[in-house]
């Protein structure tokens, strides 16, 4: 009888919710009919390439994930999310995954995501950990505290990220060639982490969790202002996409390089 009534119950709570999901399944849907809609209207005229070039990256971004341990695929999956929290923003923005921008013939600096917008070029760093984290802008080190059980915490050094982005933006500044065109410096968490002692001084500099990154870019006081062109975005694009096209080998390469350098 107990179990009859709860089925009976679950029956009932179905038959009041599915309306609502249903519901919200259509808002979801119409909602991303919208967004491609849109795209299309702005690029389309302009270089519709650039709209199959950042839904193959999209493709590739998400088939990567199937073949990655847990550790690569927490990094990988982190980068997916910026896109996935910010492919809703006005203005339609364009997205790289995994640029490699040449320092010299034999030397690359690898970005995670790109995001060009009217209001300018966007650059992120995804820190994807655990724990608490320590830093001050101007160290070398930040830190990574985890706690192992009750009584012990362990301790992990890590680069600054806010020092390691701002490279990237140096040598991106360069390759591009582009010295009027404002760009931003972003650091993602994961929702895993807590900063515990965090201390900034430059106000060009932009840390947050993942979860509140799509509220801080609509807050930031240069998002409503238009300085690329479309024209501009689809030129850069166009620039910056051959730069994601490198082979597993090139890659594997690139990290063994960064570890000697690091390490």
């Amino acid at each position: 009888m107990k179990k009859e009534l709860k089925l009976l119950i679950i029956l009932i709570l179905f038959i009041i919710i599915y309306p609502f999901l249903n519901k919200n399944n259509k808002i979801f849907y119409n909602k991303k009919e919208e967004v491609i809609k849109a795209y299309k209207n702005r690029y389309e005229n302009v270089d519709n390439n650039v709209i199959s070039f950042m839904a193959k990256q999209v493709r590739n971004k998400k088939e990567e994930l199937k073949n990655l341990n847990n550790f690569e695929f927490l990094g990988s999956k982190g980068e997916l999310n910026i896109f996935e929290d910010l492919k809703f923003l006005e203005k339609e923005p364009l997205f790289l995954f995994n640029i490699y921008i040449p320092i010299n013939e034999n030397k690359f600096t690898e970005i995670d995501v790109i995001m060009l917008h009217p209001s300018g070029i966007y650059v992120f760093e995804s820190k994807n950990m655990k724990g608490w984290i320590f830093g001050n802008e101007n160290d070398k080190y930040w830190t990574q505290c985890l706690k192992i059980s009750r009584r012990e915490t362990k301790k992990f050094k890590f680069i600054n990220p806010i020092q390691q982005n701002k490279k990237h933006i140096d040598n991106l500044s360069k390759y591009l060639e582009y010295k009027t065109i404002p760009i931003y410096n972003y650091i993602i968490f994961g929702t895993n982490s807590s900063f515990k002692r965090i201390l900034i001084e430059s106000d060009n500099i932009n840390i947050c969790y993942s979860f509140n990154l799509f509220k801080n870019i609509i807050m930031n006081k240069h998002f409503k202002e238009n300085n690329l062109t479309t024209e501009q975005i689809c030129k850069i694009y166009n620039k910056l996409y051959p730069l994601t096209l490198r082979t597993e080998e090139f890659k594997k390469k690139h990290i063994e390089r960064i570890k000697k350098e690091t390490y």
